[in-house]
């Protein structure tokens, strides 16, 4: 009787399916580890999957570039009968945003216009077109820092301030000849003294002050408006103060 039942045992585990032994790991079947391994590397493919998105994140742009243009205005406070009004000039600009995600960014910037100067023996200034003795490149290098104001997921505010450096050179305008009368004696003598003035330092430092309103266009583009005032530093308040409107693009 003890025979018949242990041939019964050993026929009965010889009929059972491999398939049974994996699902209940049965020892000695070599299945036993089958489900932890499975649930092991399911583990490891989520801890994959989270260090990539950790892993991108870290590697996110923290910086956009910014182009800007709009019109530049210049106060000028001397008699127009010998001077031009307030010119407004046209600028472009190109720069970036550093530090775009935190309260406070860096936002170096370069933007170019022109206008037209004469010498009146003291000064330069701006000049119409038609008593123009210079036609003066401007490059105007920005270098404010700004508080970022979230307001909502699509827009936001900044303002700030900081230092700017104009740098300008004149070169002989069109139609003007070199021999032409001039306060200096002639037009070529004008423009080696509006250069002189324009690189003494108290022409070509500003303080600034800024402030700007960004729209969240798409994940890659916000567009906005800004304004900046830049403030002289030779002693008058509003000559030479420099007011700019700008529309901006940031990607």
């Amino acid at each position: 009787m003890k025979k018949i039942l242990t041939t019964f045992i050993i026929l009965l585990i010889s009929a059972a399916p491999v398939e049974l032994f994996a699902q209940e790991g049965i020892p000695g079947t070599g299945t036993e580890f089958a489900g932890s391994t499975a649930s092991s590397d399911s583990a490891a493919s989520s801890a994959s999957s989270d260090a990539a998105d950790s892993s991108k994140q870290a590697t996110a742009k923290s910086y956009s570039w910014i182009f800007t243009m709009g019109p530049i205005l210049t106060v000028n406070t001397e008699d127009s009968t010998k001077s031009a009004p307030s010119p407004i000039a046209f600028s472009c600009g190109f720069g970036a945003k550093l530090n775009k995600d935190n309260k406070y960014s860096f936002e170096p910037r370069v933007s170019f216009f022109k206008n037209y100067y004469l010498w009146d023996g003291k000064n330069a200034l701006p000049a119409e077109v038609e008593n123009r003795t210079a036609t003066v490149l401007s490059f105007l290098f920005d270098l404010p820092v700004v508080y970022n104001f979230k307001k909502k997921d699509n827009y936001y505010f900044e303002a700030g301030g900081g230092i700017a450096l104009l740098a300008r050179y004149g070169i002989l305008s069109n139609g003007v000849n070199s021999s032409d009368y001039g306060a200096s004696g002639d037009a070529g003598g004008d423009v080696s003294e509006i250069n002189k003035w324009l690189l003494k330092p108290a022409h070509m430092i500003f303080p600034e002050l800024t402030g700007a309103w960004n729209y969240k266009v798409s994940d890659r583009l916000d567009a906005g408006l800004e304004g900046r005032i830049y403030i002289p530093i030779d002693g008058k308040l509003l000559d030479k103060m420099m007011i700019s409107i700008a529309a901006r693009f940031m990607f």
